[in-house]
């Protein structure tokens, strides 16, 4: 089924056009006095509210009802990351639930839900011919050169003039001399630094297109060459030469599926001069890339009116190779928590686990989309719900914190097992190691031999938790957040090592 067309709202008049600069000039003085030489912290927070509430005052479409609140309250609720910490998955979150606000508050919004991807898609991908328009537009305003002539021609011989006798003024009378020279005018140096007029370009060009939202335009053609794209996969993929492709891929994925059931599960001993770590290392990544290859192969194969679609036998075949394809994701996920056993944990390791397991749930969501019938557009719309939603549970977690006590807790000085911890590893996590270190400095504090780097790691955290108070001493409040005031507040309670 066909999306249907959002019809595009008229142009606004003059009063409309007049709201619409003084809200963006409001947008510009606050995320200038919010933003410019700050730290990211409670300052993104606020200018979202900002944003949020300036969609729903501004819309060009008259809300009703609860509309108001609820679009308003949405941006505070996914901005609630950034009060934790800023992050750049917080903030894509964020951005993406203001361009979904902005749609919904000039009433764009498809009305099946499986639609909202391809709204949003048109909204996104609309955007740079929309600022490459508003540029030719203001720029078919500018002055032209004549008018900038007689301008000069009009104004320069008063000015000059007046000039002059304020200088003669001032020569002629103190008080005016006086008031002249406590005129300052090194402030407005201020306003042509770069960083700030990126900032006000910016922020300009985003209150544009969020208050004033618009939907790239479907173009014909294009339908027309996808409709004949998959005609031509059709005819190339067969129902004779898809069957045979499924089983020689369930084939090859059974022989895989069998090795890591025998190594991997169930313990079996390797050949010679290959350890668990190297077996589980190599295929952590890879197989993780063949689940999305196979994802992708169901999903061109198996769509509506697809060569596989009506073949019974098929539909069991690719049954069976995702779930082949999910057993993988398990199996990577199991090498990758062997790996991290053996080499200790990273916050890369911590985020391939986390994206694993989303690609596993995504092939669970590919077999639930051919059980149902369901459209490709539904699968989407599912995957970016799931998606977002984990990302948005992952901007609370303190990653560092997290890798660092994990490290702490299974490394050989604490556990008696695995290998010495990585302290240069620990150090290069930041201030949010800084309890982690704690726990590893009083665990081995009576420890027989002492280990070679506590002394050294003694010295290191002085200097983290040194460096860290400086930086809070020269932020100001824009700059808070509530991960920072909790490690403060800790190391006012705990400000000597045991």
């Amino acid at each position: 089924m066909q999306p249907q067309t959002v019809p595009m709202p008229s142009e606004s008049p003059r009063g409309h056009k007049l709201r619409l600069v003084l809200a963006i000039l409001f947008l510009l003085g606050l995320s200038d006095f919010l933003m410019f030489d700050q730290t990211p912290g409670i300052n993104l927070f606020l200018l979202v509210a900002a944003f949020s509430l300036a969609i729903v005052v501004f819309a060009r479409r008259r809300l009703r009802g609860r509309q108001p609140a609820c679009l308003f309250l949405l941006p505070i609720c996914a901005a609630a990351p950034l009060l934790e910490s800023p992050s750049f998955q917080a903030t894509i979150i964020v951005i993406s639930t203001l361009a979904f606000v902005a749609l919904a508050a000039s009433k764009m919004l498809p009305a099946r839900w499986d639609d909202l991807p391809n709204v949003m898609g048109r909204f996104y991908f609309g955007i740079p011919g929309r600022l490459v328009g508003l540029f030719q537009r203001r720029r078919a305003v500018m002055p032209t050169p004549g008018i900038v002539k007689s301008l000069l021609r009009v104004w320069t011989i008063p000015l000059i003039l007046s000039a002059g006798f304020l200088l003669l003024f001032s020569i002629a009378n103190p008080l005016i001399a006086s008031a002249l020279g406590k005129i300052d005018l090194t402030f407005l140096l201020r306003f042509f630094d770069l960083s700030r007029i990126g900032l006000w370009v910016a922020t300009g060009c985003v209150s544009y297109l969020l208050l004033r939202p618009r939907l790239m335009k479907r173009l014909r053609k294009i339908q027309d060459a996808s409709i004949g794209v998959g005609r031509q996969r059709a005819s190339l993929i067969g129902n004779e030469a898809l069957l045979r492709a499924l089983v020689l891929f369930n084939a090859l994925f059974a022989l895989e599926t069998v090795l890591d059931l025998l190594y991997l599960w169930g313990g079996a001993t390797l050949p010679d001069g290959m350890s668990y770590a190297e077996y589980a290392h190599r295929g952590a990544y890879p197989l993780v890339v063949t689940a999305l290859l196979a994802a992708f192969f169901v999903l061109i194969t198996m769509r509506k009116g697809g060569a596989g679609a009506a073949n019974r036998l098929i539909r069991v075949l690719v049954y069976l190779w995702i779930g082949q394809n999910i057993l993988l994701c398990l199996s990577s996920i199991l090498r990758l928590s062997l790996y991290v056993r053996v080499y200790s944990l990273t916050e890369l390791r911590l985020a391939a686990g986390i994206w694993m397991l989303l690609v596993a749930i995504g092939l669970l969501l590919i077999m639930l989309r051919i059980a149902r019938g369901h459209s490709n557009g539904w699968l989407v719309a599912t995957t970016l719900a799931m998606f977002s939603a984990t990302t948005y549970l992952v901007s609370f977690a303190d990653m560092p914190a997290l890798v660092a006590r994990f490290n702490v807790a299974h490394c050989r000085e604490v556990s008696g097992d695995g290998l010495p911890l990585d302290t240069d590893y620990l150090l290069e996590l930041g201030p949010a190691a800084i309890p982690a270190i704690d726990d590893y400095l009083a665990a081995t504090v009576h420890s027989m031999p002492v280990p070679e780097n506590r002394n050294l790691l003694v010295a290191d955290r002085m200097n983290l938790a040194d460096t860290f108070r400086n930086d809070q001493r020269q932020e100001d409040w824009r700059s808070w957040s509530f991960r920072d005031a909790r490690l403060a507040r800790y190391l006012n309670v705990k400000d000597a090592i045991p």
